[in-house]
């Protein structure tokens, strides 16, 4: 479901995903962090969400989850790595 990123600036990565087409879709949840810790945003019905306050030169896994109406959870997508550059570009 995970199917791109962006580099908007150092501190901050857009993802993007293609919708769920199951017509009981309540929204989106972005699983972000490092090996220790791990956090979530949810992104509504939106396809992308921009996460912001990353830490420069740390590697974040990312991936997403759909939920339907019944706050059931699917199964997470494939995650892509993502490094937040050392210092920020121009």
């Amino acid at each position: 479901m995970l199917v791109g990123k962006t580099n908007i600036n150092a501190a901050q990565v857009t993802v993007a995903w293609d919708p769920n087409t199951e017509p009981d879709i309540a929204g989106y949840n972005i699983y972000y962090g490092t090996n220790a810790f791990f956090q979530s945003a949810s992104a509504g019905l939106n396809t992308s969400l921009t996460i912001s306050n990353l830490v420069a030169g740390s590697t974040y896994t990312i991936y997403a989850t759909a939920f339907n109406l019944a706050s059931l959870e699917s199964d997470p997508s494939d995650s892509i790595s993502y490094t937040v550059p050392a210092s920020p570009g121009p």
